[in-house]
């Protein structure tokens, strides 16, 4: 990544998160403790959201993130998203805060840290004990060591993709329902049509739907950063992407909306009817 780029978002989200902790403590100095209490989370949440909607990667970088791995906090993401997640990764520390700061009112700073972090881990809880009606094996695919040689020419990318494709063949005791591989990983730019064939194969060999990320060239010349659905003895599907991260997608054309939300529309359509 750019240094310039690197150090802007840094910068950026520096003075954020500094003019966050300036009104936290200006609040939590006048409020009620319990005020006090939930003023930094929604500050924080609040700023995450708003920032959001400036850079082109939308939630990258937000605080509630690190809760991925959290499985009964991580199901309050299906109520309120990542600014649900970054609420809660946000409470528990300036519960913690308050109640060293006024020792006097260490109840209500408790109750009202506590209460929020409980009811979402008995959601959580609750919603993990869930029964469904049925069940889908999705195989998650990826390779460091295939990464650098991904972009080091059309003949390299090749070699990627039947690599990827034995490691997809392998997968057919598994059954699964789809298999994702990763972003920008196939194509070479100039051998997508190829790298997208090898994968098909796979596909067609376990019965198995594959969604891989391509590095292509249009026929009008623009290469794009692609996601194409292989679906065996179906027509292959495919979305380009328009949100690009800057410093790290350098060279690739920004789609326009139109044109990717046609795509994006025939790739969800497909992608349901396989997930059902």
């Amino acid at each position: 990544m750019p240094h310039a780029d690197l150090a802007t978002w840094i910068g950026s989200q520096a003075l954020v998160f500094a003019a966050v902790v300036v009104l936290t403590r200006r609040v939590a100095r006048v409020a009620p403790p319990w005020t006090g209490v939930l003023s930094y989370p929604l500050l924080l949440t609040s700023s995450e959201f708003l920032f959001g909607f400036v850079p082109p990667h939308g939630s990258f970088g937000a605080m509630g993130y690190s809760l991925v791995d959290v499985l009964p906090l991580l199901q309050v993401a299906s109520l309120g998203g990542v600014a649900a997640l970054s609420f809660c990764v946000a409470l528990l520390p300036m519960t913690i805060a308050l109640w060293l700061v006024i020792p006097g009112n260490w109840r209500a700073v408790a109750v009202a840290g506590a209460a929020p972090l409980l009811v979402a881990i008995v959601f959580g809880a609750v919603r993990l004990t869930q029964t469904y009606e049925a069940r889908s094996c999705v195989a998650l695919m990826a390779i460091d060591a295939f990464e650098a040689r991904a972009y080091a020419g059309d003949k390299e990318a090749l070699g990627v993709a039947q690599a990827y494709a034995d490691q997809v063949r392998a997968l057919a005791a598994q059954e699964p329902s789809i298999v994702v591989l990763p972003e920008k990983q196939f194509g070479g730019a100039r051998e997508a049509g190829a790298s997208a064939a090898i994968l098909a194969a796979a596909g067609v060999a376990i019965k198995a739907p594959i969604v891989a990320g391509l590095d292509a060239i249009l026929p009008e010349g623009q290469r794009v950063n692609s996601a194409q659905l292989v679906v065996p003895n179906k027509a292959t599907l495919r979305y380009l992407k328009r949100r690009l991260l800057p410093g790290l997608k350098v060279g690739y054309t920004r789609m326009s909306r139109r044109t990717a939300s046609s795509c994006t529309a025939h790739f969800a359509i497909s992608a349901g009817s396989i997930e059902h």
